[in-house]
């Protein structure tokens, strides 16, 4: 039916001016509505090839029909027709195969053959499951019943088809700019998409003919000259004002991204149930509007086709707006890059205003500075697709950039603004490609995620840091290398599996990743995830060797400096072993640790290194790790005292004795003058033994690094880290072993038992040491963290360069 709408919308905030409805944000009113809405699993019974276009599989299509009118219900009966003529417009379309069929048994000779295989093949139908949706919703279903195999089908029996083209509207869809096509125009572009079709159906329980028209309001009110009124359950006349409205709301609708459709409804003429009754009838029929928008209409003109007398004067029976959402895990895949700080943003071929209501239906957040066109403008040009709304106009007040030229003046002469937004609309390939090259000026890591297939992609894969390919047409049956039931006939709209493999092969040959199905993007936060914690892994293991090599050249130049007469000595065999094979083992197992959850809520730090609190806060990892190193260091050079003085009083009393006036207690002996020269077993076995005290201090101590900023009572470290955990034993160990081979048989009895109280705690005082380091740490990154999340949230330019 047709209703007048007085002004009111969906969203009033972005209406164009009061009083003219403006349908762009169904989400936001319709939603709140938790009662209204209703979803259908549409599962296509058609087993036939589809066109390759079609990107989701059935199986797997999930469409939502929603109403504004909460008690839509009460109009069931109105809207049966409505349901009826859905139902039936799907269940005539011909299959790619059958039309070519069709052609061959219709062609009498070669050339008729030709004219029908063109006629079907720039005619291509595509199936709309939007339409079943809403039959279904209605009550009308084709699934088996009381009244047949084929549901509420069953008693209806299709007798011919008209396809209305109106050529006018194809002109205007010709000269569409790229940027202006909606996203139904853009799936038909390339086929004649007839602007309305006429359905004749036979009711085999009365014998009655019905004709159901489903095609553009502007067509299907060109066709009626009566209007059902639902809501007093008659029929009036089509006057011109309801012909302006339908038309004023239809385009409404198509500028809010929507593919509207109108339903028209007559019984059939006298006269055209004598044609059908004719064995040679044609099945289908195209009947061409060729007059111009100031001519008079083909339906007035009486000298037309009589075919054109067999579609006037139906009554007009109401318009369906359905849009293209975007599936349910793109809002919650979004949801967990935001907490991640990776910020997702959106390079859209068309308008703003085309694509306002699908990036929001995607959760992008569209309000103030939400969109920049990349579409330059010349100097005082305006951009009629700009969005308005009846605050202010969101591209001028916000003072937004137009095309990439200002885009990168605006981030060097006002703000950073323009990375911040989500949206990017007006996008080529070249442009998308130049914006990527201005984030990583920036220092942003860009992760660039296309379709894998088209060529024009690859560029702005190589741009990226890293890219991911997603190929949308794998193993799609329409693209299936069995064509036995298609043997004589090779449709040209077909594409190999072998030809789709290697265009996607080329297409994509930058990319890291290669995604086969849309679901398969579920899989990108865990990939983000694990490349997070092998990066902190990394991290971790990184400043571990850093501080343990630090340390044994602080343990070096410690010894030189020791408050003995004697110079402790350092195995040259043990330090190669150290550093080259102990070192690295318990290194190379902290790649091994697991992801942490909390890695998905925290903002990773910029690739820019000057964006410090300030400048002294460059030195502070600096300090940190010395005071790591230091104390593990200097711990050792304590036990060096008593295990050189315990052993040269064991293993050399003579020499005490005579040399060294006698002394009895290990601190006397070591500052004896004739040590200096020493070098006896006592000296070696002592080196030895400190040597490995301090290895054992830096294994241990190596705990800490798992997870770097956690303390370690919080830590599972079985858990996160069971390889890091079997190389570290393995490494105490082998140092164990190694040092009982080669210290001198009585080291072990010479020894006091302090020494062995005061080597067990050392290694945990290194690691309490390294415990009160990373309290320091993490009180920074917190704090650095609480920034950058400041920073990534922001949208107002806060944090702009200028």
């Amino acid at each position: 039916p047709v209703h007048k709408n007085h002004g009111r919308s969906f969203d009033d905030s972005d209406s164009e001016a009061e009083g003219e409805p403006f349908y762009s944000t169904l989400r936001q009113k319709i939603l709140k509505r938790r009662h209204l809405r209703r979803r259908k699993a549409v599962h296509s019974a058609r087993n036939d090839e589809t066109s390759v276009d079609t990107l989701q599989d059935s199986s797997e299509l999930s469409i939502e029909v929603q109403f504004e009118d909460p008690s839509w219900w009460q109009h069931l009966p109105a809207l049966k027709c409505v349901g009826l003529s859905c139902l039936v417009l799907e269940d005539s379309k011909l299959s790619t195969l059958q039309q070519h069929q069709h052609a061959e048994t219709k062609a009498r000779n070669s050339i008729d053959a030709a004219k029908l295989s063109l006629v079907n093949l720039i005619t291509l139908e595509r199936q709309c499951n939007q339409y079943v949706a809403l039959a279904e919703c209605i009550g009308i279903s084709q699934e088996p019943n009381a009244n047949g195999s084929r549901g509420d089908l069953t008693p209806f029996e299709v007798q011919m088809r008209f396809q209305v083209i109106d050529k006018s509207l194809f002109l205007e869809r010709m000269s569409l700019d790229a940027h202006e096509r909606s996203s139904e125009n853009s799936r038909w572009w390339g086929s004649l998409r007839a602007d309305a079709t006429c359905v004749v159906v036979k009711d085999k329980r009365t014998g009655a003919y019905q004709m159901l028209t489903v095609g553009d309001p502007q067509v299907v009110a060109n066709l009626c000259n009566e209007a059902w009124q639902g809501e007093i359950s008659t029929i009036l006349p089509l006057g011109q004002t309801d012909r302006k409205t339908i038309v004023e709301t239809s385009v409404n609708w198509k500028l809010a991204d929507l593919d509207v459709s109108a339903f028209g409804y007559a019984p059939v003429p006298h006269n055209l149930e004598k044609r059908l009754c004719k064995e040679d009838s044609e099945s289908q029929v195209f009947l061409l509007d060729s007059t111009s928008g100031h001519a008079p209409s083909i339906l007035k003109d009486k000298t037309a086709s009589v075919d054109w007398n067999q579609v006037r004067n139906q009554v007009f029976v109401g318009v369906l707006g359905s849009l293209v959402v975007p599936r349910p895990q793109i809002t919650t895949l979004l949801g967990v890059l935001s907490d991640a700080g990776v910020r997702f943003v959106y390079f859209s071929p068309r308008n703003m205003r085309r694509q306002k209501e699908l990036a929001a239906q995607m959760g992008i957040d569209v309000a103030w500075n939400c969109a920049i066109s990349l579409r330059p403008l010349d100097a005082g040009q305006e951009d009629p697709h700009r969005m308005m709304s009846t605050y202010a106009d969101w591209d001028v007040n916000a003072r937004l950039p137009h095309g990439v030229d200002e885009v990168r003046g605006h981030l060097e002469q006002v703000d950073n603004v323009p990375l911040l937004v989500s949206l990017y609309t007006d996008t080529t390939k070249t442009r998308t490609k130049d914006m990527v090259g201005i984030f990583q000026e920036y220092h942003d890591t860009v992760l660039a995620i296309g379709i894998a297939h088209l060529p024009r992609n690859s560029g702005i894969f190589a741009e990226a840091d890293i890219a991911i390919g997603v190929d949308v047409l794998g193993g799609r049956k329409a693209l299936s290398e069995d064509r036995s039931s298609t043997a004589s006939i090779t449709p040209l709209t077909r594409m190999m599996v072998a030809e789709l493999e290697f265009a996607t092969t080329i297409a994509s040959q930058s990319c890291a990743f290669h995604f086969v199905g849309v679901s398969s993007l579920s899989s990108l936060s865990l990939i983000i995830q694990e490349a997070r914690a092998a990066l902190e892994a990394c991290t971790s293991a990184a400043l571990l060797f850093l501080s343990s090599s630090l340390s044994f050249s602080f343990f070096v130049f410690f010894s030189a400096c020791a408050p003995s007469t004697t110079v402790p000595y350092i195995p040259m065999v043990g330090a190669v072993l150290y550093l080259q094979f102990l070192l690295p083992l318990v290194c190379f197992s902290m790649a091994f640790t697991t992801a942490d959850e909390k890695l998905m809520k925290q903002v990773p730090p910029k690739k820019d290194a000057y964006r410090l609190f300030n400048p002294s806060q460059g030195l502070f990892p600096y300090k940190i790790l010395f005071l790591k190193a230091i104390i593990v260091a200097i711990l050792p050079q304590i036990l060096h005292l008593i295990v050189f003085g315990e052993l040269i009083i064991h293993l050399e009393p003579e020499m005490i004795r005579s040399e060294c006036g006698g002394a009895d207690v290990w601190f006397r002996v070591i500052r004896c003058d004739a040590l200096r020269d020493y070098s006896g077993a006592a000296r070696i076995s002592s080196g030895i033994v400190v040597l490995a005290i301090f290895v054992l201090c830096s294994m241990v101590s190596s705990v800490c690094y798992i997870k770097r900023l956690d303390p370690i009572t919080y830590q599972e470290l079985w858990k996160s880290n069971k390889i890091g955990v079997i190389a570290l034993i393995l490494a105490i160990a082998s140092v164990v072993v190694a040092t009982s081979l080669a210290v001198h048989d009585e080291t072990g009895s010479a020894l006091p038992w302090y020494f062995y109280v005061i080597s067990a705690l050392l290694p945990f005082v290194a690691v309490a040491s390294n415990e009160m380091c990373k309290r320091l740490e993490l009180k920074r990154e917190v704090r650095a963290e609480k920034l950058r999340r400041l920073q990534f949230e922001t949208r107002l330019g806060a944090w702009s360069p200028k």
